[in-house]
């Protein structure tokens, strides 16, 4: 990942930059650019709401009839 940066600070514990460092050795990068790929992966790269709702709706899983979830909802308010 190679562009024009902008120097951040960041603080890490000894533990966190150790293993940091570890996993850039066996990937042959740097731990900048370890934090910059988590950065772009954990804030960047959410899907979009349609996408989200696309793939809930893409799971195979049951579901009780209206009936039955309505009485189990009410159960869970009564406790």
């Amino acid at each position: 990942m190679k562009f024009e940066a902008i120097p951040v600070k960041t603080e890490l514990t000894a533990t966190q930059l150790a293993q940091l460092e570890t996993l850039a050795k066996q990937t042959r990068t740097t731990v900048a650019e370890l934090i910059q790929a988590a950065v772009l992966q954990t804030y960047f790269t959410r899907p979009t709401p349609q996408q989200a709702l696309s793939q809930l709706l893409a799971l195979d899983v049951s579901v009780a009839d209206w009936p039955q979830m309505e009485a189990e909802v009410e159960r869970a308010v009564l406790e």
